[in-house]
Protein backbone atom coordinates (compact mmCIF):
# COMPACT_ATOMS: atom_id res chain seq x y z
CA UNK A 1 0.00 0.00 0.00
CA UNK A 2 1.00 3.30 -1.00
CA UNK A 3 2.40 5.11 2.35
CA UNK A 4 0.57 8.19 1.66
CA UNK A 5 -2.71 6.33 1.19
CA UNK A 6 -1.72 4.27 3.92
CA UNK A 7 -1.59 7.02 6.36
CA UNK A 8 -4.78 8.67 5.23
CA UNK A 9 -6.66 5.32 6.07
CA UNK A 10 -5.15 4.88 9.62
CA UNK A 11 -6.12 8.68 10.16
CA UNK A 12 -10.03 7.36 9.15
CA UNK A 13 -9.77 4.96 11.62
CA UNK A 14 -8.38 6.98 14.35
CA UNK A 15 -11.38 9.73 13.56
CA UNK A 16 -13.70 7.19 13.41
CA UNK A 17 -13.12 5.59 16.89
CA UNK A 18 -12.61 8.87 18.67
CA UNK A 19 -15.98 9.29 17.01
CA UNK A 20 -17.12 6.60 18.77
CA UNK A 21 -15.58 6.55 22.06
CA UNK A 22 -17.19 10.65 22.33
CA UNK A 23 -20.27 8.72 21.67
CA UNK A 24 -20.26 6.33 24.74
CA UNK A 25 -18.75 8.81 26.82
CA UNK A 26 -21.67 10.80 26.04
CA UNK A 27 -23.84 7.82 26.83
CA UNK A 28 -22.18 7.62 29.87
CA UNK A 29 -22.95 11.08 30.46
CA UNK A 30 -26.55 10.94 29.79
CA UNK A 31 -27.50 7.90 32.03
CA UNK A 32 -25.95 9.78 34.80
CA UNK A 33 -28.28 12.85 33.95
CA UNK A 34 -25.53 14.91 33.07
CA UNK A 35 -27.11 16.05 29.41
CA UNK A 36 -25.35 19.27 29.06
CA UNK A 37 -21.84 17.44 29.03
CA UNK A 38 -23.66 14.80 26.77
CA UNK A 39 -24.52 17.01 24.22
CA UNK A 40 -21.29 18.52 24.38
CA UNK A 41 -19.50 15.22 23.78
CA UNK A 42 -22.34 14.94 21.07
CA UNK A 43 -21.62 17.61 19.36
CA UNK A 44 -17.33 16.31 18.98
CA UNK A 45 -18.60 13.00 18.25
CA UNK A 46 -20.19 14.00 15.15
CA UNK A 47 -17.70 16.46 13.92
CA UNK A 48 -15.26 13.89 14.23
CA UNK A 49 -17.64 11.31 11.92
CA UNK A 50 -18.10 13.75 9.02
CA UNK A 51 -14.42 14.38 9.01
CA UNK A 52 -13.75 10.37 8.92
CA UNK A 53 -16.65 10.18 6.18
CA UNK A 54 -14.93 13.15 4.08
CA UNK A 55 -11.76 11.43 4.16
CA UNK A 56 -12.72 7.94 3.40
CA UNK A 57 -14.79 8.78 0.57
CA UNK A 58 -12.05 10.94 -0.69
CA UNK A 59 -9.98 8.10 -0.54
CA UNK A 60 -12.47 5.77 -1.65
CA UNK A 61 -12.36 7.90 -5.32
CA UNK A 62 -8.39 7.89 -5.02
CA UNK A 63 -7.73 4.13 -4.59
CA UNK A 64 -4.97 2.91 -6.05
CA UNK A 65 -5.17 -0.43 -8.43
CA UNK A 66 -3.36 -3.17 -5.88
CA UNK A 67 -4.92 -1.50 -3.00
CA UNK A 68 -7.72 -3.01 -2.81
CA UNK A 69 -7.90 -5.72 0.12
CA UNK A 70 -5.67 -3.90 2.84
CA UNK A 71 -7.55 -0.67 1.80
CA UNK A 72 -11.03 -2.70 2.33
CA UNK A 73 -9.71 -3.84 5.66
CA UNK A 74 -8.92 -0.78 7.01
CA UNK A 75 -12.40 0.82 5.33
CA UNK A 76 -14.04 -1.83 7.37
CA UNK A 77 -12.83 -1.24 10.56
CA UNK A 78 -13.40 2.47 10.03
CA UNK A 79 -17.13 2.05 9.25
CA UNK A 80 -17.44 -0.40 12.07
CA UNK A 81 -16.11 2.39 14.35
CA UNK A 82 -18.65 5.00 12.55
CA UNK A 83 -21.74 2.52 12.84
CA UNK A 84 -20.90 2.04 16.96
CA UNK A 85 -20.57 5.70 16.97
CA UNK A 86 -23.98 6.41 15.22
CA UNK A 87 -25.75 4.23 17.14
CA UNK A 88 -24.52 5.45 20.64
CA UNK A 89 -25.37 9.09 19.59
CA UNK A 90 -29.08 8.05 18.92
CA UNK A 91 -29.01 6.18 22.34
CA UNK A 92 -28.23 9.57 23.84
CA UNK A 93 -30.17 11.71 21.77
CA UNK A 94 -33.24 9.14 23.19
CA UNK A 95 -32.02 9.87 26.44
CA UNK A 96 -32.13 13.53 25.53
CA UNK A 97 -35.31 13.49 24.45
CA UNK A 98 -36.80 11.38 27.10
CA UNK A 99 -35.53 14.09 29.74
CA UNK A 100 -36.90 17.35 27.14
CA UNK A 101 -40.32 15.31 26.89
CA UNK A 102 -40.53 14.73 30.81
CA UNK A 103 -39.84 18.09 31.77
CA UNK A 104 -42.66 19.52 29.35
CA UNK A 105 -45.24 16.99 30.98
CA UNK A 106 -44.12 17.78 33.98
CA UNK A 107 -44.50 21.53 32.86
CA UNK A 108 -48.25 20.58 31.49
CA UNK A 109 -49.18 18.71 34.53
CA UNK A 110 -48.26 21.38 36.58
CA UNK A 111 -50.11 24.21 34.26
CA UNK A 112 -53.67 22.61 34.03
CA UNK A 113 -53.43 22.05 37.59
CA UNK A 114 -52.78 25.37 38.46
CA UNK A 115 -55.64 26.34 35.66
CA UNK A 116 -57.90 24.44 37.58
CA UNK A 117 -57.53 25.35 40.89
CA UNK A 118 -57.40 29.96 39.45
CA UNK A 119 -58.90 30.52 42.81
CA UNK A 120 -56.53 29.26 45.58
CA UNK A 121 -53.56 31.02 43.33
CA UNK A 122 -51.66 33.16 45.86
CA UNK A 123 -50.89 36.28 44.50
CA UNK A 124 -51.37 39.77 46.39
CA UNK A 125 -54.67 41.43 45.48
CA UNK A 126 -54.73 44.44 42.87
CA UNK A 127 -54.23 47.92 44.06
CA UNK A 128 -57.18 49.33 42.25
CA UNK A 129 -59.40 51.66 43.80
CA UNK A 130 -62.38 49.30 43.47
CA UNK A 131 -63.81 46.39 45.51
CA UNK A 132 -63.98 43.48 42.88
CA UNK A 133 -67.16 40.96 42.81
CA UNK A 134 -66.04 37.67 43.51
CA UNK A 135 -65.74 36.83 39.70
CA UNK A 136 -63.63 39.70 38.67
CA UNK A 137 -61.31 38.64 41.57
CA UNK A 138 -61.32 35.53 39.85
CA UNK A 139 -60.88 36.99 36.51
CA UNK A 140 -57.90 39.16 37.39
CA UNK A 141 -56.44 35.70 39.44
CA UNK A 142 -56.81 33.95 35.66
CA UNK A 143 -55.02 36.40 34.43
CA UNK A 144 -52.46 37.03 36.19
CA UNK A 145 -52.20 33.11 36.29
CA UNK A 146 -51.50 33.12 32.72
CA UNK A 147 -49.46 35.92 32.32
CA UNK A 148 -47.05 34.37 34.78
CA UNK A 149 -46.86 31.10 32.80
CA UNK A 150 -46.31 33.00 29.48
CA UNK A 151 -49.69 32.65 27.69
CA UNK A 152 -52.25 34.35 26.32
CA UNK A 153 -56.17 34.49 27.30
CA UNK A 154 -59.35 35.72 26.18
CA UNK A 155 -61.51 37.37 29.10
CA UNK A 156 -64.96 36.77 27.28
CA UNK A 157 -67.22 37.49 30.26
CA UNK A 158 -70.78 39.28 29.07
CA UNK A 159 -71.36 43.06 28.21
CA UNK A 160 -71.53 44.80 32.01
CA UNK A 161 -69.98 42.36 33.99
CA UNK A 162 -66.26 44.44 34.43
CA UNK A 163 -63.65 42.93 31.63
CA UNK A 164 -62.19 46.81 31.65
CA UNK A 165 -61.60 46.51 35.17
CA UNK A 166 -60.25 43.39 35.68
CA UNK A 167 -57.92 44.64 32.30
CA UNK A 168 -56.94 47.12 34.27
CA UNK A 169 -56.45 45.03 37.77
CA UNK A 170 -53.82 42.89 35.90
CA UNK A 171 -52.43 45.88 34.51
CA UNK A 172 -51.97 47.28 37.83
CA UNK A 173 -50.04 44.52 38.93
CA UNK A 174 -47.82 44.27 35.91
CA UNK A 175 -46.45 47.64 36.25
CA UNK A 176 -45.89 48.02 40.08
CA UNK A 177 -42.49 46.63 38.65
CA UNK A 178 -41.15 50.12 37.12
CA UNK A 179 -40.04 50.05 33.60
CA UNK A 180 -42.64 47.80 32.10
CA UNK A 181 -44.82 49.09 28.96
CA UNK A 182 -48.04 48.05 27.88
CA UNK A 183 -50.34 48.78 24.38
CA UNK A 184 -54.12 48.68 24.64
CA UNK A 185 -55.67 48.77 21.53
CA UNK A 186 -59.61 48.99 20.72
CA UNK A 187 -61.91 50.83 18.73
CA UNK A 188 -61.82 54.88 18.63
CA UNK A 189 -64.79 54.77 20.42
CA UNK A 190 -63.79 53.34 23.78
CA UNK A 191 -60.30 55.84 24.08
CA UNK A 192 -61.44 58.22 26.09
CA UNK A 193 -63.44 55.76 28.36
CA UNK A 194 -60.58 53.87 28.77
CA UNK A 195 -58.46 56.77 29.61
CA UNK A 196 -61.18 57.50 32.42
CA UNK A 197 -61.92 53.90 33.86
CA UNK A 198 -57.72 53.89 34.01
CA UNK A 199 -57.31 57.35 36.06
CA UNK A 200 -60.61 56.22 38.26
CA UNK A 201 -59.33 53.20 38.69
CA UNK A 202 -55.36 52.62 38.79
CA UNK A 203 -54.97 56.55 38.49
CA UNK A 204 -50.83 55.76 39.54
CA UNK A 205 -50.91 54.43 36.24
CA UNK A 206 -48.84 57.09 33.71
CA UNK A 207 -51.21 56.69 30.67
CA UNK A 208 -50.81 57.94 27.25
CA UNK A 209 -53.04 58.51 24.17
CA UNK A 210 -51.63 57.38 20.64
CA UNK A 211 -54.01 58.26 18.08
CA UNK A 212 -55.17 60.95 15.78
CA UNK A 213 -53.09 63.64 15.72
CA UNK A 214 -51.45 62.53 18.90
CA UNK A 215 -49.06 59.82 17.28
CA UNK A 216 -46.01 61.21 18.64
CA UNK A 217 -43.46 58.41 19.39
CA UNK A 218 -42.31 60.59 22.48
CA UNK A 219 -46.12 59.55 24.04
CA UNK A 220 -44.79 55.83 23.80
CA UNK A 221 -41.89 56.82 25.45
CA UNK A 222 -43.09 58.56 28.12
CA UNK A 223 -46.29 56.55 29.03
CA UNK A 224 -46.19 53.09 30.74
CA UNK A 225 -49.81 52.18 29.32
CA UNK A 226 -50.38 53.41 26.06
CA UNK A 227 -54.39 53.28 24.06
CA UNK A 228 -54.35 53.35 20.65
CA UNK A 229 -57.10 52.08 17.68
CA UNK A 230 -56.88 49.26 15.30
CA UNK A 231 -56.93 51.75 12.25
CA UNK A 232 -53.97 53.26 14.26
CA UNK A 233 -51.98 49.82 14.11
CA UNK A 234 -52.40 49.54 10.73
CA UNK A 235 -51.14 52.88 9.66
CA UNK A 236 -48.24 53.02 11.89
CA UNK A 237 -47.35 49.16 12.17
CA UNK A 238 -43.90 50.19 10.86
CA UNK A 239 -42.77 52.00 13.72
CA UNK A 240 -45.08 50.08 16.57
CA UNK A 241 -43.43 46.73 15.27
CA UNK A 242 -39.72 48.17 16.80
CA UNK A 243 -41.22 48.54 20.01
CA UNK A 244 -40.77 45.61 22.94
CA UNK A 245 -44.45 45.79 24.82
CA UNK A 246 -44.40 43.23 27.77
CA UNK A 247 -48.19 43.32 27.42
CA UNK A 248 -50.82 43.78 24.79
CA UNK A 249 -54.10 43.74 25.28
CA UNK A 250 -57.03 43.73 22.54
CA UNK A 251 -60.68 45.24 23.23
CA UNK A 252 -63.26 44.01 21.14
CA UNK A 253 -60.50 41.63 19.94
CA UNK A 254 -63.40 40.06 17.64
CA UNK A 255 -61.96 42.91 15.53
CA UNK A 256 -59.22 40.56 14.01
CA UNK A 257 -61.58 38.10 13.60
CA UNK A 258 -60.12 37.46 9.63
CA UNK A 259 -56.85 36.36 9.77
CA UNK A 260 -55.90 38.11 6.06
CA UNK A 261 -57.26 41.16 6.60
CA UNK A 262 -54.23 43.89 7.22
CA UNK A 263 -55.20 45.09 10.50
CA UNK A 264 -54.87 41.20 11.74
CA UNK A 265 -51.39 41.22 10.04
CA UNK A 266 -50.28 44.35 11.59
CA UNK A 267 -51.01 43.38 14.95
CA UNK A 268 -49.30 40.12 14.49
CA UNK A 269 -46.29 42.20 13.98
CA UNK A 270 -46.39 43.84 17.36
CA UNK A 271 -43.86 42.15 19.41
CA UNK A 272 -45.06 41.17 23.27
CA UNK A 273 -44.28 39.25 26.17
CA UNK A 274 -47.83 38.89 27.29
CA UNK A 275 -51.11 38.64 25.11
CA UNK A 276 -54.79 39.52 26.58
CA UNK A 277 -58.22 39.72 23.96
CA UNK A 278 -60.91 40.78 25.88
CA UNK A 279 -64.36 40.27 23.96
CA UNK A 280 -67.62 39.78 24.87
CA UNK A 281 -68.41 37.66 21.42
CA UNK A 282 -65.01 35.96 20.00
CA UNK A 283 -66.31 33.78 17.72
CA UNK A 284 -69.02 35.06 15.72
CA UNK A 285 -69.58 32.82 12.52
CA UNK A 286 -66.44 30.49 12.06
CA UNK A 287 -63.58 28.64 13.54
CA UNK A 288 -61.45 30.61 11.31
CA UNK A 289 -62.23 33.21 13.65
CA UNK A 290 -60.62 31.23 16.92
CA UNK A 291 -57.43 30.47 14.68
CA UNK A 292 -56.98 34.04 14.07
CA UNK A 293 -57.81 34.91 17.60
CA UNK A 294 -54.83 32.25 19.39
CA UNK A 295 -52.51 33.40 16.82
CA UNK A 296 -52.64 36.36 18.65
CA UNK A 297 -52.83 35.06 22.10
CA UNK A 298 -50.31 31.93 21.72
CA UNK A 299 -48.84 32.02 18.04
CA UNK A 300 -47.55 28.36 17.95
CA UNK A 301 -50.71 26.51 19.56
CA UNK A 302 -52.27 25.48 15.98
CA UNK A 303 -49.57 25.78 13.64
CA UNK A 304 -50.67 27.66 10.69
CA UNK A 305 -54.05 28.19 8.93
CA UNK A 306 -53.93 25.33 7.06
CA UNK A 307 -52.69 23.19 9.23
CA UNK A 308 -55.33 24.23 11.73
CA UNK A 309 -58.22 23.77 9.06
CA UNK A 310 -56.61 20.20 8.16
CA UNK A 311 -57.05 18.53 11.99
CA UNK A 312 -59.76 20.60 12.96
CA UNK A 313 -62.06 23.57 10.94
CA UNK A 314 -63.07 20.94 7.89
CA UNK A 315 -63.65 18.18 10.26
CA UNK A 316 -65.45 19.94 12.69
CA UNK A 317 -67.50 22.30 10.39
CA UNK A 318 -68.12 19.61 7.16
CA UNK A 319 -68.42 16.25 8.93
CA UNK A 320 -69.25 17.57 12.24
CA UNK A 321 -66.43 15.43 14.00
CA UNK A 322 -67.27 14.85 17.14
CA UNK A 323 -63.04 13.45 18.06
CA UNK A 324 -62.11 16.67 16.57
CA UNK A 325 -64.37 19.30 18.58
CA UNK A 326 -63.88 17.69 21.66
CA UNK A 327 -59.77 17.67 21.10
CA UNK A 328 -60.34 21.46 20.14
CA UNK A 329 -62.66 21.93 23.48
CA UNK A 330 -59.42 20.64 25.65
CA UNK A 331 -57.08 22.62 23.64
CA UNK A 332 -58.67 26.23 24.41
CA UNK A 333 -60.36 26.19 27.66
CA UNK A 334 -57.72 26.64 29.86
CA UNK A 335 -57.31 29.67 27.83
CA UNK A 336 -60.88 31.47 27.50
CA UNK A 337 -62.94 32.67 30.09
CA UNK A 338 -66.41 33.31 30.03
CA UNK A 339 -69.15 33.86 32.50
CA UNK A 340 -72.87 35.28 31.96
CA UNK A 341 -74.80 37.61 33.72
CA UNK A 342 -77.27 34.81 35.13
CA UNK A 343 -74.59 32.90 35.93
CA UNK A 344 -72.99 35.51 38.60
CA UNK A 345 -74.92 38.62 39.13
Amino acid sequence: MDLDLEEVAMTIVGNAGEARSLAYEALREAKTGNFDKAEELLKESREKSLVAHGMQTELICNEADGNGIAMNLLMVHAQDHLMNSILARELVEELIEDKIFSQEMNRSRDFFKGINNVKSYEIDPPNVKAQLREYQEYGFKWLAYLMDNNLGGCLADDMGLGKTLQAIAVLTRLHEEKGKKSLVIMPKSLIYNWEGEIKRFSPKLKVGIYYGNFRNIDIIKKSSVILTTYGTIRNDIETLREIKFDTIILDESQNIKNINAQTTKAIMLLESKNRIALSGTPIENNLGELYSLFRFLNPAMFGTAEEFNNYYAVPIQKENDQEAIEELKKKIYPFILRRVKKEVL
